[in-house]
């Protein structure tokens, strides 16, 4: 699979969790990519996600910059 085409895939993976209400709780990069832990308001189920491409890495961090600018709005 190309990169682009696995970019799309992992970021429609967040999107689609983001959608599910879930939240990006922690974020763990490492050289492999990075595992994202997602959590939804009490409720003990964690979803992990591992990504693998820059491209979703770097939406990744924009998600989690506008999930922590809604909580001060």
């Amino acid at each position: 699979m190309s990169d682009f085409l696995q970019a799309v895939s992992e970021i429609n993976k967040i999107d689609e969790l983001l959608l599910q209400q879930y939240q990006m709780k922690k974020i763990t990069e490492n050289l492999e990519g990075a595992l994202i832990e997602f959590k939804k308001f009490n409720h003990p189920e964690i979803q992990e996600l591992h990504i693998g491409t820059a491209d979703a890495r770097k939406y990744a961090s924009v998600k989690v910059f506008e999930q922590v600018y809604k909580t001060f709005i």
